[in-house]
């Protein structure tokens, strides 16, 4: 029988993920042929050698299902990214990071005020979490392009379906103007 091959990594230049158990680069390097193979890992100040013990990848997939749990944090992604997209370049350099004080309310007030909705309408053990996975949407009821606020008294939860059929009346009744293909 043949021996296992095994790799030896020169772990100056490489580290291995607690999770994963992948060789990774500590910092981006230039293999053959001129291509560049970035940094594995994120920094982090405590740490015996500087970085983070979980490399990047495995990192990103933890966030993901996170935020999958954590409804509050998956609000507060779900609505920087959207006002982000909204507001580009004219965005405030620090938009995420005070969030709340730019919407006027805490996340957390908006999650109660959307499970109570939800609650109230699909009955008592319906679970916000489980809307949010089941694709729902958050909506404005009353519509900002007509005069709606951004107060968490505005918005609700809707099916997919139900929030894409609303859009297309209101926007429909405003006079906005589709094509084939936005039908």
């Amino acid at each position: 029988m043949a021996e296992p091959i095994t790799l030896t990594y020169d772990k100056t230049l490489y580290k291995k993920c607690i999770k994963c158990r992948a060789w990774k680069p500590r910092a981006e390097i230039e293999i053959e042929g001129g291509e560049n193979v970035l940094k594995g890992f994120g920094d982090h100040d405590t740490s015996s050698d500087g970085l983070q013990s979980i490399c990047f990848t495995c990192k990103n997939v933890a966030n993901v299902a996170s935020r999958k749990r954590n409804v509050p944090a998956r609000i507060r992604h779900h609505t920087a990214t959207r006002c982000l997209t909204q507001l580009g370049e004219y965005a405030p350099k620090e938009f995420t990071k005070n969030l709340e004080d730019y919407l006027g309310y805490k996340i957390t007030a908006l999650v109660k005020h959307l499970r109570a909705d939800l609650k109230e309408r699909e009955g008592p053990k319906r679970q916000l979490r489980d809307a949010l996975n089941e694709g729902y949407h958050i909506d404005h009821i009353i519509p900002l392009f007509e005069g709606g606020s951004t107060d968490k008294e505005n918005t609700q939860t809707l099916c997919a379906n139900c929030h894409r059929l609303k859009t297309f009346k209101e926007q429909k009744r405003a006079g906005f103007h589709f094509t084939k293909t936005q039908l």
